[in-house]
């Protein structure tokens, strides 16, 4: 620890599957993380339980009929959730159109459900997406890298 300052370690909770995505390996290398991996949790989830926070991670390129569905489901069971809408190679044509379905799906999400406040979040770069998990996990200050 720098300066003696103590710092707060929180559990992340990562769905086994998706313990090598590129959103989620530079969290593996932040001091205020520790990391756990279960086959347990949804299917391309992050779970933040102190920062009471959940993440799914949705590949843009493989939008299905199921999506919205599988979103859905997810949100019901999670806590304060947040959907990442994953894009790393899209032109900016494709771009425009994955910024259009996340508006889409966070409308209809919130629709299902008010009180969940579920956001559907278009990224596409890696840092982009690390910095929004930062941003929606936690108030300023409370994680530093």
């Amino acid at each position: 620890m720098a300066s003696g300052v103590n710092r707060a370690v929180h559990p992340v909770i990562l769905n086994k599957q998706i313990q090598n995505h590129p959103v989620v390996l530079p969290l593996t290398r932040m001091d205020c993380f520790k990391i756990v991996t279960s086959e347990a949790t949804p299917v391309s989830s992050i779970q933040f339980p102190t920062l009471r926070s959940t993440c799914l991670i949705v590949d843009a390129e493989s939008l299905t009929v199921d999506t919205t569905e599988n979103c859905a489901k997810f949100c019901e069971i999670s806590i304060n959730p947040f959907i990442l809408l994953c894009s790393f190679s899209a032109s900016d044509d494709k771009l425009k159109d994955i910024i259009k379905a996340a508006n889409t799906m966070t409308i209809e999400l919130c629709l299902r459900f008010p009180k969940k406040n579920a956001h559907v979040i278009p990224v596409w770069n890696e840092k982009q997406a690390v910095d929004t998990v930062v941003m929606l996990i936690a108030p300023p200050k409370t994680l530093s890298r």
